[in-house]
């Protein structure tokens, strides 16, 4: 009884703040806490949710813009989504201000999807973490004071980074991302799977199914389309396009797809999607394997409402929801 009635608080709370997001009028965000839910008002609610909370909680934020705070507790921190697009319902979370994870020893779980973001998102020493559907313009492992920070047995899935700085971290599977600059230098263990990924790639990482415009030697590579020559000596199964108009071709709008954009999807053409497979027979890039690139998020979205404008015969109110959420 104890796990249904979590999952309807959940339910209610996603509902509520979906409602929220559609009025645009107010920030909330609500900390679950086992059953005792508690909602924080206004740009600080994030601060507020994220100073109450203890390990193992829920912080759920509606649309609109949040003042960051640093994460010192191992919780899942869910946004609306980072798409803004009123005419289908959907407004983004936005978190103002770079955010420190520094989580104590011992603590595992930290997990964060829904999230937009213009600031750095900043690692120390974390385990087992999963960040999901967010669109950061950094995350990043490396201090330039401290040097590596290091992250083990992370994840990062269906995600938009322009710049993630891996730096010494271990085990991190990275998959059905568009990421523009990636960095694993600094004896990173990690696996990078039907990404795309807009420039460069540096260090040493293992890339299956992906679609790279400049690849670097340090790193295998297996069943990837690539824009330039492949140095490593690991590799096998690659697509080598030489001519980068040739290669920007692949792509629904060649004159996009060398920008981190939010408002381009990176697609390719119809062709190109059926030509460039992987190794599981899926078209290579974010769009390929066993979970395609979405940016719908996991948590229940109300795209939309209608109420009726008085009570009927029996005095209730009929009120029907559209809610969107991720299959």
């Amino acid at each position: 009884m104890k796990t249904r009635f979590v999952k309807m608080a959940a339910l209610v709370a996603a509902c509520v703040m979906s409602v929220c997001a559609q009025a645009q009028d107010v920030q909330m965000a609500t900390l679950q806490h086992g059953e005792q839910m508690t909602a924080y008002y206004g740009p600080e609610a994030f601060k507020q949710a994220m100073a109450g909370a203890q390990q193992g909680d829920l912080i759920s934020l509606s649309a609109g813009i949040f003042s960051s705070a640093n994460v010192d507790k191992a919780v899942t921190i869910q946004g609306a989504g980072y798409v803004q697009d009123a005419a289908k319902g959907r407004f983004r979370t936005v978190i103002e201000g770079d955010i420190d994870v520094v989580i104590p020893a011992g603590q595992t779980g930290f997990c964060l999807e829904g999230i937009y973001s213009n600031y750095t998102l900043r690692f120390r020493d974390i385990s087992q973490f999963e960040v999901k559907k967010s669109r950061l313009v950094e995350a990043d492992f490396y201090d330039w004071n401290i040097g590596d920070q290091r992250g083990t047995n992370g994840l990062f899935d269906q995600c938009r980074i322009g710049h993630l700085n891996l730096r010494g971290s271990q085990n991190i599977l990275v998959q059905n991302s568009l990421i523009n600059n990636f960095d694993a230098k600094g004896h990173t263990t990690a696996s990078v799977r039907n990404c795309t990924i807009l420039w460069s790639t540096y260090g040493a990482a293992s890339y299956t199914n992906c679609i790279i415009r400049w690849p670097h030697d340090g790193s295998s590579y297996f069943n990837n389309m690539t824009c330039g020559e492949i140095e490593s000596q690991v590799q096998d199964g690659n697509v080598q396009i030489d001519d980068e108009n040739t290669f920007n071709a692949i792509f629904a709008d060649p004159d996009k797809c060398t920008d981190f954009n939010d408002d381009y999807d990176y697609r390719l053409t119809a062709a190109a999607a059926s030509q460039y497979l992987g190794n599981d027979g899926t078209q290579v890039g974010m769009y390929g394997g066993a979970k395609p690139f979405t940016d719908v998020p996991t948590n229940p979205q109300i795209t939309q409402k209608e109420v009726a404008p008085q009570s009927d015969a029996n005095g209730k109110l009929q009120v029907k929801f559209t809610i969107e959420a991720q299959q």
